[in-house]
């Protein structure tokens, strides 16, 4: 009798399952480095449904949810920090603008008082003279007293002093600087304007 040996038959592999959330599992980890969170987030979890809907693993797709998440908080905190310094360092530019402004109307104030011995009485005596003129420097001066970093007040108080006023949005208040013999109680009071030739 002829024996033949009978082998028994190989052990059958099971076809492996494609996973349809590979590809975009692994683009939405990758986007997680480059910057792309928020899109590297959102392929993350639709790779990780798509491999679920197909009963395959879902490990790439759980990774970059968690590292994109990470990435998008990071960058969230991130950009309210930039930002906040940023407005910040605004209201400070602000601020040294209109108190150089501020300096300005006040050489030019003492440049007319060395021209006539006496301060400009109101804001449009600083045109008399083109070396006072405030339209060359485009300062928008007014006799009002200011709300913003936009506009500087001027007041003569009396012949020999005068009050200049710019807003501080950093303090959020008026902020006031006196010249000659200005101060607070001569350029709070109405003084009648007693000019001599």
């Amino acid at each position: 009798m002829d024996q033949q040996s009978v082998l028994p038959p190989a052990p059958s592999v099971p076809a492996r399952t494609p996973n349809p959330g590979q590809a975009s599992g692994i683009i939405g980890v990758i986007l997680a480095f480059v910057g792309l969170a928020p899109f590297g987030l959102i392929l993350a979890i639709i790779s990780t449904v798509q491999s679920k809907k197909a009963k395959a693993p879902t490990t790439l797709g759980i990774i970059g949810i968690v590292i994109n998440a990470i990435a998008v908080f990071v960058l969230a905190f991130l950009i309210i920090i930039i930002s906040t310094h940023y407005s910040g360092i605004q209201e400070t530019a602000k601020n040294a603008d209109s108190k150089n402004a501020a300096s300005t109307v006040a050489k030019l104030a003492e440049s007319y008082y060395a021209a006539h011995h006496s301060y400009p009485q109101s804001v449009g005596d600083f045109e008399k003279e083109s070396g006072t003129s405030l339209a060359v420097t485009r300062i928008h001066v007014t006799a009002i007293p200011p709300t913003d970093n936009s506009t500087i007040m001027y007041r003569a108080c009396g012949l020999a002093g005068a009050q200049i006023i710019y807003f501080s949005s950093v303090d959020n208040i008026p902020v006031s600087s006196y010249l000659g013999d200005g101060d607070a109680a001569s350029c709070s009071a109405k003084q009648p304007i007693n000019k001599t030739a």
